[in-house]
C-alpha cells in the first residue's frame, strides 16, 4: 500500500510545475522518497487567521459552564479533548487507553473526542471494555468546534500520521495547554516544555506520562504553555503569511513560463 502511495505521489510530481508541503516533515519525506524533483518542492506552512477566533473565544469563555454542562462536565472535573475524525491516523485508541491508567490516578477527568469517522465503533468497544463509559465522550460532529476549545482544560492529538493539523492551530488561538504525539509537523508547533508537551507517536504509555505531566503542573504554568502556543502559532503559523508565500510561488511559477 504504501509503495502504491509514493508511485501514484511520483507519478504526480512528476507532471507539476510545484509541490506544496505543508509542513518540513513533510518536505523532508518527499525528499527522502524522490517524489519530485527537489526544486519543484515547495514548504509553505498551513496557516490561520487567529483574529477569527477571538470574539468566538470570548463569546464562549462567558458560556463556558453552560457549554461543558451540555456534556455532562462537572465543575471540578479536568477536561481532556480533541477535535478530529475518528480514523486509524488520529490513533484515538492510544489516547483513550493512555486515559485509562489516567483517570484511575487522577480521579476526576473527562476525556470529549469531537468528530465522526469509520473507527467510531472500535473507539465505543474499547471505551466499554475499559470500563470508561461515562468518562470518555464522543459527540460526534459538533456545528461550532470553537464551543469545544472553549469548554476544555487540555488540549490532544495523538495521531501516528499528520501534516501540519489545523486541530492544534485552532487550539494555539485559544491557548490551550496542549499534549501531542510527535508524529508528522506536530513538533514544528509543539516545542516540547516550551509550547506543549510531546509524546511517542503510538505509544500510550508515553502518552499517559505526558499527560499526567501535564496534568500536575500547577495551572498558572499549564497556562504559560498555552500561551506561548497562542504566541507562536499568531507569529510563525498565520494565514496572511501562507496566503503570501502561495502566491508568490504561483507567480514565480507563471513567471518562468512567460505569463506575465
Amino acid at each position: 500500500k504504501k509503495y502504491l502511495c509514493v508511485l501514484a505521489e511520483k507519478i504526480g510530481g512528476f507532471f507539476s510545475d510545484a509541490i506544496i508541503t505543508v509542513s518540513r516533515a513533510d518536505y523532508l519525506k518527499a525528499v527522502k522518497y524522490r517524489i519530485a524533483a527537489k526544486n519543484k518542492l515547495r514548504l509553505i506552512h498551513n496557516g490561520i487567521g487567529a483574529q477569527a477566533f477571538a470574539s468566538a473565544a470570548s463569546e464562549n469563555f462567558a458560556r463556558r459552564n453552560e457549554l461543558r454542562a451540555r456534556y455532562g462536565i462537572g465543575e471540578g472535573d479536568l477536561l481532556i479533548g480533541s477535535v478530529g475524525r475518528l480514523v486509524y491516523e488520529k490513533s484515538y485508541s492510544t489516547a483513550i487507553t493512555a486515559f485509562a491508567r489516567f483517570v484511575q490516578k487522577r480521579g476526576r477527568a473527562v476525556m470529549l473526542i469531537a468528530g465522526e469517522g469509520y473507527e467510531r465503533e472500535k473507539l465505543q468497544a474499547l471505551i466499554k471494555k475499559l470500563g470508561l463509559e461515562g468518562k470518555v465522550i464522543l459527540p460526534g460532529e459538533v456545528a461550532d468546534a470553537s464551543e469545544i476549545y472553549s469548554i476544555l482544560d487540555i488540549f490532544f492529538l495523538s495521531s501516528v500520521k499528520e501534516g501540519l493539523p489545523y486541530s492544534l492551530l485552532e487550539a494555539g488561538c485559544f491557548a490551550l495547554p496542549s499534549v501531542c504525539a510527535d508524529a508528522g509537523g506536530i513538533a514544528e508547533l509543539i516545542r516540547d516544555g516550551e509550547t506543549g508537551i510531546l509524546a511517542a507517536a503510538g505509544s500510550s504509555e508515553s502518552f499517559y506520562d505526558a499527560l499526567l505531566k501535564m496534568a500536575e503542573l500547577k495551572t498558572e504554568d499549564r497556562k504559560k504553555l498555552g500561551a506561548a502556543l497562542e504566541a507562536r502559532v499568531k507569529k510563525e503559523f498565520s494565514e496572511d503569511a501562507m496566503l503570501e508565500r502561495t502566491e508568490r510561488c504561483y507567480i514565480d511559477l507563471v513567471s518562468k513560463k512567460g505569463l506575465i
